[in-house]
């Protein structure tokens, strides 16, 4: 009786949950580059320790837990079986195809829940594995594939956003110690020209 019962529910009463999930290969966290040994040229000090910034994949499950990432996933356009049409993820997510009988931030709030619920990051060995589970095995895969992509996204953005920061600042040393430079040349020309006599 019990597992005419399980089976029962599990056959007809619980929906299935279908996984997608992809492996990669992220870098760790490396030591500064030649752009530090370049700065430290002109006296600054970038740090030789491990460069932690928001470029790093070090962060893609922090990124991925973040309500600003589930906001980009949940405005993007999936297609399901279950409504026959492309909706957008937020949609699917709170079955409310209107959007109009509930407050779109409590909306946003439920969908961010669930949302996170269904994608896990995890790290297994020198791999990483990103997880997605869905109601639908193409709507999986079509989360999954979207989720990466808006990590490589956003992973380009802060790695040029660091690069530009760091170039301007480079930039900017390099002009005040050019500076510098100028100063002290034209006060050691004072320095000859009014010691000469002495020098002679």
């Amino acid at each position: 009786f019990t597992v005419f019962i399980t089976f029962t529910y599990i056959k007809f009463i619980v929906p299935p949950i279908y996984e997608s999930s992809a492996k990669l290969l992220l870098p760790e966290n490396q030591k500064s580059s030649g752009i530090t040994g370049i700065a430290s040229q002109f006296g600054v000090n970038l740090g030789g320790g491990e460069v932690a910034d928001l470029s790093s994949p070090s962060l893609f499950p922090e990124l991925i837990n973040s309500r600003t990432f589930a906001e980009r996933i949940l405005n993007e356009r999936f297609y399901t079986e279950l409504h026959g049409q492309e909706l957008p993820l937020l949609t699917i997510l709170t079955h409310n195809r209107d959007g109009l009988a509930v407050n779109r931030d409590v909306l946003i709030k439920d969908a961010t829940d669930t949302f996170q619920g269904m994608v896990n990051f995890s790290r297994k060995g020198s791999f990483s594995l990103l997880s997605v589970s869905a109601i639908e095995p193409v709507l999986a895969r079509d989360i999954n594939i979207k989720v990466l992509d808006e990590l490589q996204k956003l992973n380009r953005l802060f790695k040029s956003r660091n690069i530009s920061e760091r170039v301007k600042f480079i930039e900017n040393r390099i002009e005040f110690v050019g500076i510098d430079l100028e100063n002290s040349e034209q006060k050691l020309k004072l320095f000859r020209e009014q010691n000469r006599q002495i020098l002679s």
